[in-house]
């Protein structure tokens, strides 16, 4: 057993030790308070560079050193309990231990809410920091966001990185877009779906109609295509397109990929080339990931929710493979959004749950609730693989998954019946910013979280300023204007959709520039019109 190895089993068996010392001494007969069982557990888990992640009823501060506060946890709570208070509070701390410490972190945030407040943390930290730790900062920063303006250009048909194969990445692309969708697919829609989607990754192409219409309505620059394309099966399929695949279901695909790309700020995030991502100069290794998928007025639910899933799988089966040994915190909110209605992706996140740890990485899971919406196995397998838990106002079958961790006073005679009904009823209304935090090995907490100082208040600067300087100062190294994106994106239609329009007919072909190589409206309504499906 090598020297890290036996200091993790070393470290756990003694937490399990100190969990067990309560119950003997009631075993035995002593009368070992509950404040002193939980003043012998909190010298157990405080240690240098330690976390605050509670004040105790009478004040007490409880502090989780790393090596248990860096570790997959859940943070479950109400709507207004304060558990966006505590992922914020826990972030900030463990972002300012670590500015120069190599610490990395990725918040993924499907509703906003999170997301926004965290901008206006940081520029506010930013303001009150002298230049060097201001520019620590805006390096270390990296937003997935899009405003009227500016965008974050991702690729998600890049799989340069090997994470998985084309074929794979394909089939995982399928199902987060059919998953997300609110239209229907037919197999054969499907099929053509994952077929796409395999042709993207191996060429690297991004998303883009222009290019999807004239290889869909012309056979011989399809050809010119699938002759630069490395795999056989790819070829092979397109190749007898006309003849495996009915022209209605092909029509059918080229709808959708419309109604997707009809939507400006979705287009300009996904359809950059990554050929000319390389050349942006954006960060290649960000630290501090903050990202926003909430789509709020500008585009459906269903795009931002499989761009969310999307970016969550590619980062969980990345990370085994970093080059880094710094510890990675993955922070999801509203982890049932991720997982509900997708086995693929919850098996995903099951493994990284078992497996992350031997590569320092851990995840925290946020959520209103588990047990409310996620299958009963799911929900076991999350707490089995959790090591912390911070639990604010909550149902009462969550209640009683953390009442065993509770503990009593050796005076309280009531019936362990009586003591649950009661332990359930505190938990349905336990006042804001109040919660229970269990590490595994130690009995269970009751605390309230710290006090997050208004960040406006802090610096005397309005909220929307706070939010107009993180836009300035921070979000730009990882951002680019609408303008840009656009330029980027017809330049490659131009190089490679070419200069000459799909012809309606043979009779009635002529030239276009690359920025309108879609062929006029009276074809856009040919191909976009008629029957919605049933189409196969």
């Amino acid at each position: 057993m090598n020297l890290v190895n036996w200091f993790l089993r070393a470290n756990e068996e003694g937490m399990r030790e100190a969990a067990l010392a309560y119950e003997r001494s009631r075993a035995s007969g002593a009368t070992l308070s509950v404040r002193d069982a939980h003043q012998q557990a909190m010298k157990a888990l405080a240690g240098a560079s330690a976390i605050l992640v509670g004040l105790l009823e009478r004040g007490d501060e409880l502090r989780v050193r790393l090596d248990t506060f860096d570790r997959h946890n859940v943070i479950l709570g109400a709507t207004g309990s304060g558990k966006t208070r505590a992922i914020i509070d826990r972030f900030l701390q463990r972002a300012a231990l670590g500015l120069r410490g190599g610490f990395e972190c990725e918040l993924f945030d499907p509703k906003t809410e999170t997301f926004v407040e965290l901008k206006k943390h940081m520029a506010a930290w930013w303001l009150a920091s002298d230049d060097a730790t201001r520019e620590e900062i805006a390096r270390a920063v990296h937003v997935i966001d899009w405003t009227r303006d500016r965008i974050t250009p991702t690729a998600p048909y890049d799989n340069s990185d090997g994470a998985m194969t084309d074929a794979y990445a394909a089939e995982l692309h399928t199902r987060v877009t059919i998953e997300a969708s609110d239209v229907t697919y037919s197999d054969s829609l499907r099929q053509v779906l994952f077929m796409w989607s395999f042709l993207l990754n191996d060429l690297r192409y991004p998303p883009n109609f222009n290019f999807a219409l004239r290889f869909f309505r012309e056979p011989a620059y399809r050809t010119q295509v699938l002759a630069r394309v490395k795999s056989p099966d790819v070829r092979q399929y397109f190749s007898a397109l006309e003849h495996i695949t009915a022209k209605q279901t092909q029509d059918a695909f080229l709808r959708r990929l419309w109604s997707e790309q009809a939507f400006p700020e979705y287009r300009y995030a996904t359809s950059v080339p990554p050929a000319q991502l390389d050349k942006l100069g954006l960060p290649k290794r960000p630290r501090w990931i903050l990202a926003n998928f909430g789509t709020t007025n500008t585009q459906p639910q269903s795009l931002g929710h499989a761009r969310f899933r999307w970016h969550v799988i590619r980062r969980l089966l990345a990370a085994p493979r970093r080059a880094t040994d710094a510890h990675l915190s993955l922070i999801f909110e509203e982890v049932p959004k991720l997982l509900g209605g997708s086995p693929e992706v919850t098996q995903i996140v099951e493994t990284a749950l078992a497996t992350l740890r031997s590569v320092n990485v851990s995840l925290t899971l946020c959520a209103q609730s588990l047990s409310g919406t996620l299958p009963g196995p799911v929900v076991e397998n999350i707490l089995l693989n959790t090591h912390t838990w911070s639990i604010f106002q909550t149902r009462p079958d969550e209640a009683e998954l953390l009442y065993p961790h509770v503990l009593h006073e050796p005076t309280d005679h009531r019936t362990d019946g009586e003591r649950r009904r009661e332990f359930e009823r505190i938990m349905q209304s336990l006042p804001q910013q109040h919660f229970y935090f269990l590490a595994k090995g130690h009995p269970a907490f009751l605390c309230r979280t710290p006090n997050v100082a208004d960040p406006a208040t802090n610096v005397g600067r309005s909220a929307e300023e706070l939010l107009e300087i993180f836009d300035r100062y921070i979000a730009p190294r990882s951002m680019i204007s609408m303008e840009v994106a656009a330029r980027l994106i017809a330049e490659w239609e131009g190089e490679v959709v070419g200069q000459q329009q799909i012809a309606e007919n043979p009779a009635r072909a002529r030239s276009a520039s690359g920025s309108e190589v879609s062929a006029g409206l009276d074809q856009l309504r040919r191909i976009l019109g008629g029957k919605r499906e049933g189409e196969s």
